[in-house]
């Protein structure tokens, strides 16, 4: 029979354990990191940096101050972008104002598709900049810029191929020689067998011609891991022509901990989406840096952490957030080691007050060209809209609709064998309400609907066309946003029980995905 084992990749975490283990001895650059991090020590007072030209030249107040913050800081800052506020955009032009100053620059995020963002983001503007990782999980629009095929094209590459062409012709030569092993070895290690070859000897029943070719053998093997050792080291040479001739490199947390940047040390680390990544995590690529600027949203959800106990024992806190604490003053303040960008672009200001009142202590304000954004500016006439109970709902003027089930007979449900919940009646209506907005004229990709729980998504994702508008968890659309967004909430229950939807910051998510 055929047996197939499904095991957990534990490189990442062996690279964390790895990175956490130099923390308790570090010196310099990484022990004010630690002890920052940590807050044993507190961050250097740096005065914002002065900067005349600019790479984004659209970038807001809030964006500049965070930038000069983050260009002229000694150890660590903070740039906290909530949703729509443009943390990536801000976070390139950090990069590309290091680059500027002569500065080595890595950049890094927990997910594959975030780095991408950043590549894609830094290659449009003309930035050199280096993708790390494995080419199949990179964006085939950026595949030039991955190492594998940056490398490819330096003259060391080819020489070290060349190389490792010779090794293999001289591997090729053995196999009309006789292998020093089983029946012919006899328990006489190598150097044995070059003596007697040597000497024109055989040995306990080997014939002297079988000892040459044993001896031949050897010397074959010898040459072609010499050829091997070669073309590795031009290899590695080929690796860090490349890497130090980036402007940018860029890699996920834990690529950054791949024995690729062994020896690398950079001026300035940037991890975009840091409140996505635990802290472990984080410090992977920090073992690499002098200094380190991370971009995220406490207020939106953490990482997954799929072991309660670890999540308990502090993993749920991602190192973004310990930093705010530990330092925690108000973003404008002198000396602060956190930016927060105000201006969102994506929500209508009514969609933006609940998260404005709750999570950002009504700092947060609304661009014009979002401000005022309703259904009607997607250029849905209000006659091709449903004239029935529909209408109120599908309001063209109306930003942000409530719709109350409690009068209707819409129960939740659990599935057998199911930890997930969905609700039938519920699903119905959002297949109903996606429908008649389709019909009205509003293209599918507009459209996106988001439920806390798989098994309500799966239901919706059924019931609605093929070629239908796109459906996803809550958690799945982090950092995603759609034109019009449906959600379906699940819970209706005599208890008033609302599950995991008892967490604020996945509230905070759900409704700040809608432009």
């Amino acid at each position: 029979g055929l047996r197939v084992d499904l095991y957990v990749n534990d490189i990442p975490y062996q690279r964390m354990q790895d990175a956490l283990a130099q923390l308790p001895t570090a010196d310099g650059a990484l022990k004010q990191l630690r002890d920052v991090s940590t807050g044993v020590a507190s961050p250097a007072a740096t005065e914002p940096a002065t900067i005349n030209d600019w790479h984004n030249s659209a970038l807001n107040d809030a964006q500049r101050r965070a930038v000069r913050k983050a260009v002229a800081t000694d150890d660590v800052h903070l740039i906290h972008g909530p949703p729509g506020t443009g943390k990536t955009t801000t976070a390139t032009e950090v990069l590309q104002q290091c680059v500027d100053r002569g500065e080595s620059v890595l950049a890094t995020a927990a997910s594959n598709t975030a780095v991408d963002n950043v590549v894609a983001f830094l290659a449009e503007q003309g930035t050199d900049v280096v993708r790390m990782g494995h080419p199949a999980r990179v964006n085939d629009r950026l595949r030039t810029h991955t190492l594998d095929a940056q490398i490819e094209d330096t003259d060391t590459h080819r020489r070290s191929q060349q190389k490792r062409e010779k090794a293999f012709a001289v591997l090729d030569r053995q196999e009309d020689l006789t292998a020093p092993s089983g029946r012919w070895r006899r328990g006489m290690s190598d150097r044995k067998i070059k003596e007697r070859a040597e000497q024109g000897r055989g040995s306990r029943g080997v014939p002297p011609e079988r000892i040459e070719e044993m001896a031949a053998w050897l010397a074959l093997q010898e040459r072609a891991d010499a050829l091997f050792d070669e073309a590795e080291a031009l290899e590695q040479e080929a690796i860090d022509e490349v890497l130090g001739a980036a402007d940018v490199v860029c890699s996920t947390n834990s690529t950054a901990g791949s024995d690729l940047l062994d020896g690398h040390t950079f001026d300035t680390l940037v991890i975009d989406e840091a409140t996505q990544a635990t802290a472990p995590s984080c410090w992977i690529p920090m073992t690499h840096a002098r200094r380190a600027v991370l971009v995220g949203d406490h207020k939106q959800l953490p990482p997954t952490i799929q072991n309660q106990e670890a999540a308990r024992r502090g993993l749920r806190h991602t190192l973004f957030e310990r930093l705010a604490h530990h330092h925690e003053t108000a973003p404008e303040a002198p000396g602060s080691i956190r930016s927060l960008l105000r201006r969102q672009y994506r929500m209508h200001e009514t969609i933006m007050g609940f998260p404005n009142r709750t999570f950002y202590d009504g700092r947060l304000e609304a661009d014009d060209t979002a401000r005022h954004r309703t259904l009607a500016d997607l250029g849905v006439p209000e006659h091709a809209l449903p004239a029935d109970e529909r209408r109120a709902i599908l309001d063209p003027e109306a930003s942000l609709v409530f719709v109350d089930t409690s009068g209707i007979d819409a129960p939740e449900h659990q599935r057998s064998g199911s930890h997930s919940r969905e609700n039938p009646r519920e699903a119905d209506l959002i297949a109903q309400l996606t429908t008649a907005l389709l019909e009205a004229g509003v293209a599918p990709s507009a459209i996106a609907v988001i439920s806390p729980y798989d098994d309500q998504v799966d239901r919706i994702d059924r019931a609605l066309a093929p070629d239908g508008p796109e459906t996803d968890t809550v958690d799945g659309f982090q950092g995603r946003e759609k034109e019009i967004v449906l959600l379906s909430l699940v819970h209706s229950n005599d208890r008033g029980a609302i599950g995991f939807l008892d967490e604020p910051r996945r509230f905070n998510v759900a409704v700040t995905r809608a432009e």
